[in-house]
C-alpha cells in the first residue's frame, strides 16, 4: 500500500467536528480528502455506531430529510439518466444512513 501525502501547509479543519489539525502538514490524521478533510475520529465505525442511540431532533430532521431525498431521487431518476456523481453521490448518502443507524432509530421513534 502507498502512503497518499498530503500537502496542507497550514493545517487543516475537520468538515464533520470542526476541529483543528494545525500542526498536522502531511494530512496524518485526514480519514478521507475527497471533498473536503474529514479525520478519522469522525470516520471511524466506531462513532458511525455510537451514533445510533444519540440522534439530536435537529440531526433526525436532517436524517429524515435527506432520506427522503434519496428515496425521491431514486424512483424519480431512472439510472440510466444518473451521472456518475449522482449516483456516487446517492450511495454515499444511503450508506450514511444506514451506517449510522439513523434508519433502525427512525423504526424504533415510529412505535
Amino acid at each position: 500500500m502507498i502512503k497518499q501525502i498530503i500537502d496542507l501547509p497550514d493545517g487543516w479543519t475537520c468538515i464533520e467536528c470542526g476541529d483543528e489539525y494545525l500542526q498536522d502538514t502531511e494530512g496524518e490524521l485526514v480519514a478521507d480528502y475527497t471533498e473536503g478533510t474529514l479525520c478519522k475520529k469522525c470516520n471511524s465505525e466506531d462513532n458511525m455506531i455510537k451514533k445510533k442511540e444519540t440522534w439530536t431532533d435537529e440531526e433526525n430532521k436532517l436524517a429524515s430529510m435527506l432520506a427522503w431525498m434519496c428515496c425521491h431521487a431514486d424512483e424519480d431518476c431512472p439510472s440510466e439518466y444518473r451521472s456518475k456523481h449522482f449516483s456516487s453521490h446517492l450511495d454515499d448518502a444511503v450508506e450514511y444512513l444506514e451506517k449510522s443507524g439513523w434508519y433502525d432509530y427512525n423504526r424504533q421513534a415510529r412505535k
